[in-house]
């Protein structure tokens, strides 16, 4: 690495290169190898690294004894636990800190090395280039890292964050493919507005040319490419990070196979209008700089057991002093539940039971929702001199539930319709899938009538509704 930042940087090359995104693991994302299907890592360098660990955390054998709940480990046999320790949970979801410290210690340590390794290797980029360099990686993934969070990589956030090594942060947009087709989100995956207020950039990359509904190539005949479904989709793909105050880069795979998935003049001509547009609301960012935090009167939302652990023990007591909101187990159904959310009238349900089940059983707070099988309260409110507090005992699901506490605390409703809006920086971003007539109630009072076209993008101005790209 050392020898590779010298010379290169020497060359006429070198000085066309302003950074260095700097890759390891699957995909060059800092995911462990293999850990989508498999759990790593039992070799012995990480048995070596584990052991290090542990001795940094306890110092000596009794303390490890103490915390592992066994007489069977020092710190110089401790090993990696096997994949039956690793998926064993005790309540539910959750693993019981108290008696599976062991694991949870192993998991921290896997998450730990994988930063340890980023910041080395970032550091030794800058500091033999011989000049200012830029520096970023893969990290930070949040949303749909395959379900394996806990094996991927990506938790210890904070000291990346924290590192003067790293200037910017990436990843993919969302893989689920709801949010990526045309009337989802399409939302980033990690933490955009954690890693910009750390200072570092966050770039999303667009992937997603695939969804074109003709992506077969032909390596004879070239045919104009157009779909006008995707060109919406390519428009809410590049805002949302720019309203975010984040960048992004579009990634090619189509030219693997003899054209471009952006190889349209009118894909082209949107990536140079929106650039334009994003230019011109620059200027005026700076009138949108406050600060929006620690405001009287809040509203907190809680969905599930926020703060069930400290980090040692599960106790419910822990969720009541974090909610200021009472509530108690309750016996495991054997069928999973159904919610009754009472205004807006709705119904949802989950897939398999949820526990640990909660019960809401606060005198002040007011139910929102019930179960159906038995009325017992499930998510309520409870409002304090300070703020309101909504605790969820079971996960709150359906926009409109969500779009009732909003608007009772106070938030402004741009949409009715659950079309993807996103409205920063003085710009309306409405993307949808099925389209049809839309009342847009702006911030300023104002109602902007609409008929959107099915699987269309528009982008307005917040304060006035004038239509700025469709």
């Amino acid at each position: 690495m050392v020898e590779f930042c010298r010379k290169l940087a020497d060359t006429p090359e070198g000085h066309a290169v302003i950074g260095l995104h700097l890759s390891g693991g699957i995909y060059g994302e800092w995911h462990y190898w293999g850990f989508i299907d498999h759990d790593p890592d039992t070799g012995p360098v990480m048995t070596r690294y584990f052991r290090d660990w542990l001795r940094t955390k306890y110092k000596t054998d009794k303390a490890l004894q103490a915390a592992w709940r066994s007489n069977e480990y020092t710190l110089t046999n401790a090993t990696v636990p096997g994949k039956t320790e690793r998926q064993t949970t005790h309540d539910g979801a959750f693993k019981d800190p108290a008696q599976s410290r062991r694991v949870i210690d192993y998991f921290t340590a896997q998450q730990q090395v994988v930063a340890e390794d980023i910041i080395y290797f970032c550091k030794l980029a800058k500091e033999n280039w011989g000049r200012k360099l830029i520096t970023g990686i893969f990290y930070g993934y949040l949303h749909m890292t395959f379900n394996r969070q806990t094996v991927g990589g990506h938790l210890f956030v904070e000291p990346i964050l924290d590192s003067p090594y790293i200037d910017y942060l990436a990843a993919p947009q969302t893989y689920w493919e709801a949010s990526r087709k045309v009337g989802g989100s399409g939302n980033s995956r990690g933490l955009v507005e954690s890693t910009t207020l750390h200072g570092k950039l966050w770039l999303d990359e667009l992937d997603n040319g695939y969804l074109h509904k003709d992506h077969t190539p032909d390596p004879v005949h070239y045919t104009e490419r157009y779909d006008s479904v995707f060109h919406a989709v390519q428009k809410r793909s590049t805002w949302l990070p720019l309203l975010r105050g984040a960048g992004l880069w579009y990634y090619d795979f189509g030219v693997q196979k003899g054209f471009g998935w952006w190889d349209n003049p009118r894909y082209l001509e949107t990536v140079g209008q929106i650039k334009r547009l994003a230019q011109e609301r620059l200027l005026t960012q700076r009138a949108f700089i406050r600060d929006r935090v620690a405001q009287n009167g809040r509203t907190l939302v809680w969905n599930y057991l926020t703060g069930f652990t400290n980090g040692e023990t599960l106790n419910l007591n822990f969720v009541r002093d974090l909610t200021g909101i009472t509530s108690q187990r309750t016996e495991t159904p054997k069928a999973a539940q159904q919610v009754q959310f009472l205004q807006p009238a709705y119904t949802y349900h989950f897939d398999v039971p949820v526990a640990p089940a909660i019960t809401i059983t606060d005198p002040n707070a007011e139910p929102l929702a019930r179960l159906t099988d038995g009325g017992r309260v499930v998510i309520a409110r409870r409002t304090f001199a300070t703020h309101t507090s909504v605790f969820c005992a079971l996960p709150l699901n359906g926009t409109d539930g969500f779009r009732a506490i909003f608007r009772q605390a106070g938030c402004h409703v741009y949409n009715d319709k659950n079309d993807f809006t996103y409205a920063n920086n003085g710009l309306l971003l409405l993307h949808t899938k099925d389209g049809g007539p839309r009342t847009i109630n702006l911030r300023s009072g104002k109602a902007i009538s609409l008929m959107l076209p099915p699987a269309s993008t528009y982008v307005l101005d917040s304060q006035t509704g004038e239509i700025l790209m469709k």
